[in-house]
Parts: C-alpha cells; structure tokens; sequence
C-alpha cells in the first residue's frame, strides 16, 4: 500500500499556506506491506532523515471542514501494522494513509524520545499525556522574495493568547530577542492563519 508522510524538512520546504501538498512531490511517498508495522515504516521515514527511528513517532491525518488536512493524533504504539493505521484513516474520511512524522528534539539518558506533550510520570512511573499542551505550525513569508514556507513547529499551552507565542516565534525563527513582532490574522479561502512581520 502507499504511504504519504510529511515531514520537517517536506513542510519547511512547501510553499503553499498548508502544511503540504499530497499529490505533489513536496510530501515522501512510500510503498509498504499492509502487515508492515509503524516502526518498519519509521526506519524507512528515518533513513531519508538521517535520524535515529526511534525518535519518530506518527500523527493521522484528518481532513478538516474547511478543506485542510491536519495531525490529528499521535500514534504511540509503533508496533501496531500501517493496515490497521489505515483502517482508521478510513473511518475519518481519508481514502489513503496520510501521516506527519515527528521527530524529537530531545531524548532522556537512556536515548528513548521526550515528547513534550507526554512527559513521564513521577509519581505513577508511566508516561501520561498533557492535554494543556497544542501544536502550532509555523509559516514564513518572505516580503523581499515573496514567498511562503514552513518555519517548523511548536508546542504551547492551549490557554495561551495569539501575542503570548512572540517569544517562541522569535526563538523558532533565531531571530534576535529584541524582534519586534506585529501579529495579525488573515483569512482566505482554504483557512485562516496568522502572519508575523
């Protein structure tokens, strides 16, 4: 079966306003066994970029009412087949599998990845999920050039206010602390997103 997955590097490379396009070359398409698992599909994913396999984890993909296609959620259990993650796939409305893959930026002293959404637990031993935590995707638009393309992504608190992110934008971005930046929202026809200058 085919396999289409994003990634850091497809989404920093697109230059449309979503976080890919699917039928394009701007996302890695890979053909797998049905009974292949997620963790045979991460080693694949990972030799593309250069990375160890075990700091993949996968999102689905779901197809958003206003025409877009976002994560989901993670799958967490890499031995499960791409078949039944496709089987799910299904059942959202999604004909073929879509994933993200993620990769952590951060690995505990044993190597084993640290999701800032999951973080283990100290006082039950086990890794449970925080649910005050979203992922934000990130754009650039280059004034000068004129063009758009994916700055990376981010976690915050779902709480947060659009003018509380300047300082993770800022840091994302390396851009010097001092940036000033000026948050407006714009609209069009596929999805509103907000812009920085």
């Amino acid at each position: 079966m085919d396999v289409k997955v994003v990634t850091e590097d497809t989404y920093r490379s697109y230059g449309g306003i979503d976080l890919t396009a699917w039928d394009q070359a701007s996302s890695k398409h890979f053909r797998v066994l049905r009974k292949s698992t997620l963790q045979q599909l991460a080693v694949k994913v990972a030799e593309g970029l250069k990375c160890d396999p075990n700091r993949i984890r996968f999102w689905n993909m779901v197809n958003r009412q206003n025409k877009t296609n976002r994560p989901d959620l993670p799958t967490n259990d890499l031995g499960v087949t791409v078949e039944s993650v496709q089987q799910k796939a299904i059942a959202s409305k999604n004909a073929e599998l879509r994933l993200w893959a993620e990769v952590a930026e951060e690995v505990d002293e044993n190597g084993s990845p640290l999701w800032p959404a999951h973080q283990p637990s100290k006082t039950q031993g086990g890794i449970i999920p925080r649910s005050d935590l979203i992922v934000v995707f990130l754009k650039h638009f280059d004034v000068e050039h004129q063009t758009l393309s994916g700055a990376g992504h981010i976690y915050i608190k779902r709480d947060k206010k659009v003018e509380d992110l300047g300082y993770a934008i800022i840091e994302k971005m390396q851009w010097p602390k001092e940036t000033q930046l000026k948050l407006f929202e714009v609209f069009c026809s596929r999805s509103p997103f907000f812009t920085c200058i």
